[in-house]
This record gives structure tokens, sequence and C-alpha cells, in this order.
């Protein structure tokens, strides 16, 4: 089964709690959650916080979860499936999530080892499809870089955390890199410098945030599909 929308879940781990604790218990919880209807896979990624003034830009961990079009509810399945889920610092997690639905004429998205998020909003003044319409070719124009090989957009919806504290980010960019990032950063900037960027008035305006994730485990997979366990 291949997933249509996108679980995106940035964190870090509590002041005082060890890396190595928090890596563990997230690995279990990881595998609690593809277990949820509408869960279909699972992978951690380390953040390498890029340019960019808006969060999630700031944090050290980054969950990918892939979805059906109509996930269940994380929390209340697992009160049920294991009532003790939430460690006892829970409260004092720092996380935002959000969920991302593909946008139409894209090819089914695919977790990689290394992946670039651009997250982004509109700035003032310039209205959702003017925008979107500029992004789509914003897109097609990044991805004749050497450095990247397959991207998507989607659109975010904040689900959790502190991401609905946050001004609204409504677009998500997503990249496969096969290069890393500062590499493919100076091939997207001489891109830029030759012409082969349309470069709007407005593009300084724009508030976003952006990071580039390494995988940080291989990952999980519902135990109901091919492979999973």
């Amino acid at each position: 089964m291949e997933a249509t929308t996108l679980r995106l879940v940035f964190s870090t781990a509590p002041e005082g709690i060890d890396v190595a604790d928090y890596d563990a218990w997230y690995e279990e919880h990881i595998r609690d959650v593809v277990a949820v209807p509408g869960f279909l896979r699972a992978r951690r990624f380390t953040v390498h916080p890029r340019p960019g003034r808006r969060p999630p830009s700031e944090y050290s961990f980054l969950t990918i979860y892939e979805t059906g079009p109509s996930p269940a509810n994380i929390s209340d399945h697992l009160r049920t499936a294991r009532p003790n889920w939430r460690p006892g610092w829970w409260e004092r997690l720092d996380y935002a999530s959000w969920q991302c639905a593909l946008k139409p004429g894209y090819g089914n998205p695919v977790v990689t080892d290394e992946m670039f998020l651009a997250i982004s909003s509109p700035p003032d003044g310039v209205d959702a499809q003017t925008y979107d319409d500029w992004y789509r070719a914003h897109l097609t124009e990044n991805s004749t870089v050497a450095g990247i090989d397959r991207c998507w957009r989607f659109t975010m919806t904040p689900v959790g955390g502190h991401a609905q504290t946050y001004d609204p980010v409504t677009h998500l960019a997503l990249y496969e890199l096969l290069e890393p990032m500062p590499v493919v950063f100076d091939q997207l900037h001489a891109l830029r410098d030759a012409g082969g960027m349309v470069i709007p008035a407005w593009f300084g305006q724009i508030n976003f945030g952006s990071v580039a994730v390494s995988a940080r485990s291989a990952g999980v997979t519902n135990p109901a599909l091919p492979g999973g366990s």
C-alpha cells in the first residue's frame, strides 16, 4: 500500500533526558504508532537546520509517518492498546506535528535516507493560487540540479504540539537528496545566477523554515503490510 499523506512530527528531547534513552523510547513508540489504523510506515531522522526564519527549524529530530487518507487518532488508539505509553517526561516534551496532503500532479511520496524540507506559506498580499502556481514551476526548476532526485509538494495542516501555536504554515516542498545539502545549495545558487529560476518580486518576503534531514533509523512498517514486523 502506498502513502497518500505524511505526518511530520518534529521534536527535541526534554531537558535532563539522555538522547539514547529518548531514542529507545521513540523507537518503541513508532512501532506502536504504525499499528494504528491508517498508519503505514515510520522513520526517524536527525534534523540539520538550514536558512529560514520559520519553525520547525529549531527542532533536533523528525519522525515521518507515511499514512493513508484518513489515519486514526494516535492518542485514542494507544490509550486502549498501551495505556502507559506516555513517559513521565511527556508534559515537558517540545514537539510540533502536521498532517501533509499530497498536492495533485505528483507521484506517491517516498521517504529516503537523505531529504530536504522547505516549509512555508504565501507572503502577505500574495494569494494562495498565485503562490501555488509559482511553487509548482519552482519545484520543477529545482529538480533539474544534479543533487536532487524526486520531489513532492503538500498542503500542511497542524495536528499537535506547538504546530497549532505557530503562524500558519500551509506548504511543504519535500526533496530527495542525492548529494549533501551544502553541495545542493551551491547547485541551486548556480542555477539561479544562470537565470534558471523565476524569482518573483515578493520572494524575499516569504517566511519559511527549511531543514535537511538524515535517517536516524531503518524505519518500521505496519505489521499488516508486506515487510511489516
